[in-house]
């Protein structure tokens, strides 16, 4: 008796999903994973979608495979659209939602990105700010030349719409995108991470006909720094051949690729900040604040340092060194320090206390604008604001004074980098120059100038208004030492 061929099951479909996506969201020419039972034998397999033939990749399993849509049909919804044959039975049909576009990722190696030579992008080897990232991607349609379902290109085939990419927020320049040339319905999309991207595992959103795929996320960290400018602490003026910096004073630098965070207490005299240094003809200088959200790093140059020609500064952080920025020298770069009014912008109102209190010299309408009571009557240890008079002793502080030195003697050395003066007053560290000084154009006795007692690199001078000076709310000071000087106001009643 001979023995009957054994029945085919019928396949049926469970689940179709365009391939890296979780979503129902298919388009034509996408890449789909299939999911059922009963596809076999594996060489009798077709599928029809929108009743047009999809293109079987790779080898089917009994209860997986993937297929290339073709491209060319119209979006929409399809109740009836999508049907498995196998040993010459139909399954039942399967409904598919059709967009033009339906981007998702294809992992090779486990990982979405990856350098130009294709090796991913992960925690122990981020991308840096301006690195290209390559990742590969389904559903991007349609090309030009156009594109054959079940076929690579040969050639890569540009995309006819272009996908947008942003890294961490930030908008990435898009350097190609197009399918590859050797993997059937893989498009390769490549971009350069932004300039000014954060460290830390950033979100990917790439876009491409107002259809985003999954988010996935690059690992990243911040590029080598780039020193934009180095200026004065307190005038805020620029560094360049023609006006130099002097050593122990306070000195903003400004630069790329900083931490992403700002700092709420002095950092003195540490002379780093999450890996980040700045090096003076390779001396770390000690920091005093960092912001990372002005590209703003506030320090203390280098007491050693020369007072005529220039050194070397580079910025260093996790990732390595900048280029040399050169900057020029001089003994003294005078800035006085000022407190902004609330009520008027222009005004230039220096940070000047009366000697030996808490009590700031301002006109009283600023000292109403920052809600400081007038001194009069008070506490020599209370905040306040008000005018002073003439005859009243007053400490005026400013930065850039120069070599300061115990009793101002030129033989002595300065205070060495990273340390303060005495707050005891037990050593003075007086400037070797001596300045002059004018109150409303009155020349002013010197009686004191040096760094102030606890402090490195703020300097203070300490004066009598002297008879002579007409009362007003923005009375100059010019303090001078040297080829150096700068004006700030104060208030006199």
């Amino acid at each position: 008796m001979l023995l009957g061929r054994a029945a085919v099951a019928q396949p049926t479909i469970t689940g179709v999903q365009g391939m890296g996506r979780s979503d129902d969201l298919m388009n034509p020419g996408d890449l789909v994973v299939i999911t059922g039972t009963g596809f076999t034998p594996a060489n009798s397999i077709s599928v029809l979608v929108y009743q047009l033939a999809a293109a079987v990749v790779g080898t089917p399993s009994a209860t997986e495979m993937t297929v290339q849509f073709p491209y060319g049909f119209p979006a929409g919804t399809y109740p009836n659209g999508l049907i498995v044959s196998a040993g010459g039975q139909a399954s039942q049909s399967y409904p598919l939602t059709i967009s033009d576009y339906a981007p998702g990722y294809i992992l090779f190696g486990g990982a979405p990105f990856a350098d130009g030579k294709f090796n991913p992008y992960t925690a122990a080897k981020p991308a840096t700010p301006g690195r290209q990232v390559t990742t590969y991607l389904a559903g991007l349609g349609q090309t030009q030349p156009f594109a054959t379902a079940g076929q690579a290109p040969g050639a890569p085939a540009a995309t006819t719409a272009t996908p947008t990419v942003t890294v961490g927020g930030k908008f990435a320049s898009l350097v190609s995108s197009a399918l590859s040339a050797t993997i059937v319905g893989a498009y390769q999309v490549v971009f350069t991470v932004p300039p000014d991207v954060s460290a830390g595992n950033q979100d990917v959103i790439i876009s491409i006909g107002g259809v985003a795929a999954p988010t996935v996320q690059l690992p990243t960290t911040i590029g080598v720094p780039s020193v934009g400018a180095v200026t004065n602490g307190a005038t805020f003026q620029a560094k360049d051949s023609t006006h130099g910096a002097a050593p122990n004073s306070f000195v903003s630098v400004f630069a790329s690729n900083m931490p992403n965070s700002d700092t709420a207490n002095s950092l003195f005299p540490a002379a780093a900040y999450q890996n980040l240094s700045v090096l003076f003809n390779n001396k770390a200088a000690p920091l005093y604040f960092v912001f990372g959200s002005a590209n703003q790093i506030n320090l203390v140059l280098p007491s050693e340092l020369p007072e005529t020609g220039s050194v070397n500064v580079n910025v260093q952080n996790g990732t390595g060194p900048s280029a040399i920025f050169t900057l020029t020298m001089t003994p003294t770069d005078v800035g006085i320090f000022s407190l902004p009014d609330p009520s008027n912008a222009k005004r230039h109102n220096g940070a000047v206390l009366t000697a030996n209190t808490a009590w700031r010299v301002m006109p009283a309408s600023m000292a109403k604008a920052l809600a400081l009571p007038a001194c009069t009557g008070l506490l020599a240890s209370a905040l306040c604001g008000q005018p002073a008079a003439v005859g009243d002793a007053i400490q005026i502080y400013f930065t850039g004074g120069g070599k300061a030195t115990p009793n101002g003697d030129a033989t002595k050395a300065p205070l060495a980098t990273g340390a303060v003066a005495p707050a005891d007053g037990s050593v003075i560290y007086n400037t070797v120059a001596t300045p002059t000084l004018t109150l409303g154009g009155v020349p002013a006795q010197i009686l004191f100038s040096g760094i102030a007692p606890g402090n490195a690199s703020l300097y203070q001078v300490n004066t009598v208004i002297p008879a002579g000076v007409a009362p007003g709310d923005d009375v100059p000071i010019v303090l001078t030492f040297g080829a150096s000087s700068d004006t700030a106001t104060i208030a006199v009643k």
